[in-house]
């Protein structure tokens, strides 16, 4: 044991760049610790920007010690791009350019910076990249271990070659190009020796037609593809994507010239698990029928898709399926509801904006007892909700824009394990429904946003949910300083939103000083605070991000 002392106590005396270091008086200073204890200190403090920062004021040491072992960085600043990185953060694996870097970073110098970072696996050049040329992606051949790049909304004065070096990186397995406006269909054609690739978004990308998807046939492993907003996206090219038979999931929203037609050419993909047909205006029952045989399929999403309750119906078979978004589906009414009921695993549904719903259609929701997340926002016609009190088992429920009164939220004190309850601009609910909800100790967040009859006291009884952590009072315009004292007692509050609660006062913002845990704050609208209050505020709590009249302030600057 004493051997294996003196062998450690050697060790110690090494820092982080190797050198030896000894005090006169213990033979080891603190400040030059090895790399182990550094990596110990910084895995316990859990590599949060607060903490970082902390810890790389301590001394020159221990910032040097940090930087050498930091992997994900996402910074705000950085040293001149011409410093190559590979010397300052020799084991980065993960790296986001964000936007408000100095602009010599979005130069090919910048890019440039990024060659020797053996372990860099996962790199983000998110916009501003109009300036890297050809040659500057070119560098990006020589990361040999990227396995995850992301090039949204990189978009280039003039259409770039660069893109097809991308062939050559044959190690990557994840490749996003959302809003990128050169990449075409000839792009894609170049992607025919990327055999790694698993997932690709296309996102925005407005010059694909999918022609060029053919390409990624090469690729066993292809699982995941996002042709959102792709507005080209034709019935011809979602033939090269049906071909695609490894795909699990499928994302075609928003590509609004789509038609039963292209969609029947999905119906080869017998593992797809996730599918999104939102605000395909063209697609019918018709469709429903023609993948409903795909029985691995987990989610489906159909936000205001032209379907009615015979489309429902087709759907009734498919056993698997866990979540569906039938948002905006205005067609589809109390019948078509009964249909949902068949589905033995629907655990997520999403009803919102369907206002032929009516109380019947609640009555047939309430059937559905697996239901773990529920949406009737904007189900206007629902005016009795006390079917709700068989749904024990959810966890997350939105009424907002409903016209539930007070008496109507005795129904949700049957829900054990209901953490996220949206009321936003309910006109009928006032004080007594807040009384209710102070019983349902498991709310941790909690939207009271727009409705006009709240005031302080009935933020009183909200005091008693001491597991809240984040609350909207956004618009209610009677809540003035006494009322905030209140929430003052909800100690776990980590998010607030006071947006244009127009006569909250300086003294009322003070009285938040105390939520230690508070991170984010909106106070835009609230006229009377004024930016003495709002730095006193920040100096109080340093994790604090506040939103005031539109503007971001934070309290905190992180690396």
């Amino acid at each position: 044991m004493r051997g294996n002392h003196d062998q450690l106590q050697n060790n110690a005396i090494n820092d982080v760049g190797g050198r030896n270091f000894q005090s006169k008086r213990s033979g080891v200073e603190r400040s030059h610790l090895p790399e182990l204890i550094f990596h110990t200190m910084l895995g316990h403090l859990g590599w949060s920007h607060t903490n970082s920062s902390n810890f790389r004021l301590v001394c020159k040491d221990w910032c040097r010690g940090h930087d050498l072992l930091v992997e994900n960085l996402q910074p705000k600043k950085l040293p001149s791009a011409h410093a190559p990185l590979r010397e300052l953060f020799p084991n980065m694996s993960a790296f986001s350019m964000l936007p408000f870097l100095d602009w010599d970073w979005y130069l090919d110098s910048g890019v440039v910076a990024l060659q020797g970072l053996v372990k860099l696996k996962h790199l983000a050049l998110i916009g501003r990249c109009m300036r890297i040329s050809d040659q500057g992606l070119a560098s990006l051949c020589s990361l040999t271990s990227l396995t995850s790049l992301n090039l949204n909304n990189c978009s280039w004065k003039e259409p770039s070659m660069g893109f097809h070096v991308l062939y050559t990186m044959k190690g990557l397995h994840h490749l996003s190009m959302s809003a990128c406006q050169w990449v075409s269909d000839d792009t894609l054609l170049c992607f025919d020796e990327m055999t790694s690739l698993v997932s690709l978004n296309l996102e925005a990308c407005e010059n694909i037609t999918g022609t060029g998807l053919s390409a990624l046939s090469c690729a066993p492993g292809f699982t995941s593809l996002n042709l959102s907003s792709c507005l080209q996206i034709s019935d011809t090219g979602l033939a090269s994507v049906g071909a695609l038979t490894p795909l699990k999931s499928v994302n075609l929203g928003s590509c609004g010239i789509v038609t039963d037609t292209g969609v029947k050419q999905l119906s080869n993909l017998a593992g797809l698990t996730d599918l999104n047909l939102s605000r395909c205006g063209r697609i019918t029952d018709e469709s429903l029928s023609s993948f409903s045989c795909i029985i691995s399929l987990a989610s489906l999403k159909l936000e205001n898709a032209n379907i009615t309750n015979m489309g429902l119906g087709a759907l009734s078979a498919m056993s698997g399926l866990s979540a569906i978004d039938l948002k905006g589906c205005n067609r589809v009414n109390d019948e078509g509801v009964h249909f949902l009921t068949m589905l033995p695993s629907l655990t997520s549904c999403n009803l919102g904006m369907c206002w032929r719903i009516m109380d019947v259609g609640l009555k047939e929701v309430s059937k559905i007892t697996t239901l773990l997340d529920l949406d009737l926002s904007g189900c206007t016609n629902i005016g009795d909700f006390s079917p709700l009190r068989k749904m024990k088992r959810l966890t997350s429920i939105s009424l907002r824009g409903c016209h539930v009164q007070d008496d109507g939220l005795e129904a949700l004190l049957t829900m054990p394990v209901l953490t996220n309850l949206n009321l936003c601009e309910c006109p009928l609910l006032t004080n007594d429904g807040l009384i209710t909800l102070s019983k349902i100790s498991s709310l941790k967040i909690l939207d009271l946003g727009h409705c006009q009859e709240i005031n302080n006291s009935g933020l009183m009884a909200l005091c008693e949910l001491e597991s809240l952590t984040n609350l909207s009072l956004n618009g209610c315009c009677q809540i003035s300083d006494e009322g905030i004292q209140y929430l003052s007692l909800l100690t776990s509050l980590s998010s607030l939103d006071l947006g244009v609660c127009c006569k909250i006062k300086d003294s009322g913002l003070e009285s938040l000083s105390v939520l230690t845990s508070l991170t984010k704050l909106n106070l835009h609208g609230c006229w009377l605070i004024t930016p003495k209050a709002i730095s006193n505020l920040l100096s109080k709590c340093a994790l604090l991000n506040i939103m005031n009249a539109g503007l971001r302030v934070r309290g905190h600057n992180p690396l």
